[in-house]
């Protein structure tokens, strides 16, 4: 719908362009397998895409895993996402890798996680924790939501920021905690479900101004228990979580 009907113009997009774009949204594909190696970003977090250039003098922003397996004179240029992934899978996997889904001596021990994702990161994109927490419940049938919780943050980009209400006991320096509210602090609510068996269903997330503690508040809103959504009662104030409730995506 954005392409260009010929050539490039401000207002539109070349062909090249959306073409770069689907590749974006699709996620990196193994050159060798074809296999997807990592989840796409969301349509509609553009604003939040991490994409750089690395120059012929600068490297790129995270290059340390990449130096763990290659030594600090790793060149970003080499890099194959076929033959190179395989080596950084078989070098690092042991130590890094947390994805293994079979969780049922955490469940036996009586452990309850709560992940929360922002939906707008641009560097930890949300399909790989929707991957992860789908494979547990596959390893572990009708089990999963007994002891996970996942919360997502429209709008929020890496553990805060962005757009969207993003505040909500994330450790987020010099804001507001609520240490005794398990409906506004991740740990609390946590320690409740734990400890008096009271399960988080959603939890208030809070967007101030210009994502400074000293800013005011611009909005609240649910976050929900994936995969439950907050959705609009149809009346009330727009930035209040009042007006929203948490309901199966239509």
């Amino acid at each position: 719908v954005m392409q260009c009907a010929s050539g490039d113009a401000p207002d539109c997009l070349s062909a090249g362009q959306v073409d770069a774009l689907r590749k974006i949204y699709g996620g990196p594909n193994h050159t060798v397998t074809g296999e997807q190696i990592f989840p796409g970003y969301l349509r509609g977090t553009e604003l939040s895409f991490f994409a750089e250039q690395p120059t012929a003098t600068s490297a790129p922003s995270f290059p340390f895993p990449f130096q763990w397996v290659w030594g600090m004179n790793w060149d970003w240029r080499t890099f194959d996402f076929g033959t190179d992934v395989d080596v950084m899978r078989n070098t690092l996997n042991f130590a890094v890798d947390g994805t293994n889904p079979d969780l049922t001596a955490f469940q036996a021990h009586g452990g309850k996680i709560i992940f929360y994702q922002g939906l707008a990161d641009g560097i930890q994109v949300p399909g790989g924790i929707f991957d992860y927490v789908k494979s547990v419940e596959s390893k572990m049938p009708g089990q999963s939501d007994r002891f996970i919780k996942l919360f997502t943050a429209p709008g929020m980009g890496h553990c805060g920021g962005g757009v969207g209400p993003n505040i909500f006991g994330n450790l987020r320096p010099g804001f507001p905690i609520y240490p005794a509210d398990p409906t506004r602090d991740l740990l609390a609510a946590l320690e409740n479900w734990v400890e008096k068996g009271r399960v988080p269903t959603q939890i208030i997330a809070t967007k101030y101004a210009n994502n400074q503690p000293t800013g005011a508040v611009e909005r609240t809103r649910p976050l929900c228990a994936w995969p439950k959504v907050a959705t609009y009662k149809g009346s009330g104030d727009i930035d209040s979580a009042n007006s929203f409730s948490c309901q199966d995506p239509s």
